[in-house]
């Protein structure tokens, strides 16, 4: 077993919580540093319960963009969704295409 296998969920978890930060701050809404990090943990959640990774990130989505919702009284669209879709997505790529290889060179 590759030590990146063993780190790589702690590190998913730790980009998408400064991601929702980042993201959050920029929409200029005031959410805390803990509902980020648990938005950022829905994957995880979301992991669990095993369905093809369309449903996986869908069901992300929408555990995401309820906590947000319910922590910053924004409504559901745009906020509710485009916030947790923008940093799957770009967790996911930053993640697969600049981090994961950036570790692997080391």
């Amino acid at each position: 077993m590759n030590l990146i296998e063993i780190f790589l969920p702690l590190i998913d978890l730790i980009l998408k919580t400064v991601l929702y930060i980042v993201v959050i701050r920029m929409r200029k809404l005031e959410v805390s540093i803990k509902t980020c990090a648990i938005c950022a943990g829905a994957s995880i959640l979301a992991g669990m319960i095993p369905f093809p990774e369309a449903l996986h990130l869908m069901l992300t989505i929408v555990i995401a963009g309820f906590l947000i919702m319910k922590d910053a009284d924004v409504d559901f669209f745009p906020d509710g969704v485009l916030i947790p879709f923008v940093v799957e997505i770009g967790g996911a790529f930053l993640l697969r295409f600049a981090l994961v290889p950036l570790i692997e060179s080391l």
